[in-house]
């Protein structure tokens, strides 16, 4: 990509006068094309919750079956929007999500993302071989070790186990990695030592008021993660922002947000949400949102 600082006057202007078209906006539509009418270079980061391919048609019964534990019934499937025909279609989907993310992130931008355990490795390393992405943390013993940081988001109350035969499952797993180039590196360590995992119960009571998406993400997750790194007026992308938890917490912090969402019940939902979304004040010595931090 050429330099920004090197475009022609003209050039610069249409780019930044696309740019602010988009800012602070929600984009009804898929989000691989809403994507592409993004500027390159534009977002500071991207932090999203994209589809895994593990959507079922299956629904458990649990109280007709002596089998599963008793309790109410389990529906797997969790819409169109995560169902794939085979393993192959997942993979060029998420390979071109994942290419239009990193063509709008800024050099030395933070892409953070949940995805599914069993293949987070292979988009870290996809990530790290065709892009030159770079890890934040060495982990030991851990498979993403110089590639990325590997974050845990532990659950207090996991759902119940319905069949039995193992364990419930109590955590989810997200990646953070840093693009290549760019003058340094955002992480606003003023705000003090962080573990790289959350403890927290699962998303309910008020948080989940009026929220039908089946995989509704913490509000915690995002304020922790945008406050953390990036700062205030920089430009949050999440082209899966389902009922628009995340760009919820980047209004909130201050910061500009761009949601995509190709479900419209979705889609209405974080209309609205964003539409009561207010500054969140917190304790100046915590946050100063003017300024906020020097880059480390």
């Amino acid at each position: 990509m050429t330099d920004k600082k090197r475009l022609p006057i003209f050039e610069r202007a249409t780019q930044n006068a696309a740019l602010a078209c988009m800012e602070n906006r929600l984009i009804f539509g898929e989000c691989i094309a809403a994507m592409k009418e993004l500027p390159s270079e534009s977002v500071d980061m991207v932090l999203t919750d994209p589809p895994y391919g593990i959507s079922q048609n299956v629904v458990i019964h649990r109280n007709s079956n002596p089998g599963k534990f008793k309790g109410d019934d389990i529906n797997y499937n969790f819409g169109k929007w995560d169902e794939f025909p085979d393993e192959k279609t997942f993979w060029r989907f998420t390979r071109q999500w994942t290419d239009e993310c990193v063509r709008a992130l800024k050099p030395g931008g933070v892409i953070a993302s949940y995805f599914d355990r069993d293949r987070i490795n292979f988009l870290t390393f996809y990530l790290k071989r065709k892009h030159g992405f770079k890890g934040i943390h060495y982990l030991a013993d851990v498979d993403t070790a110089q590639v990325a940081m590997t974050m845990a988001d532990l659950k207090s109350n996991p759902v119940p186990q319905c069949r039995k035969v193992k364990w419930s499952n109590g955590w989810e797993i997200l990646f953070l990695m840093i693009k290549p180039g760019g003058e340094s590196r955002k992480y606003n360590y003023k705000l003090g030592q962080h573990a790289d995992y959350w403890y927290r119960p699962i998303v309910g009571g008020n948080e989940r008021k009026g929220l039908e998406h089946p995989c509704c993400k913490p509000l915690s997750v995002g304020t922790d993660l945008v406050s953390w790194w990036t700062n205030a007026g920089d430009i949050i992308l999440d082209p899966f922002m389902g009922s628009g938890t995340f760009p919820y917490a980047a209004k909130i912090l201050n910061r500009g947000y761009i949601g995509i969402e190709a479900d419209e019940k979705h889609f209405k939902t974080a209309e609205k949400r964003l539409q009561s979304a207010t500054l969140f004040e917190q304790p100046k010595e915590k946050i100063k949102q003017e300024g906020m931090f020097e880059n480390a």
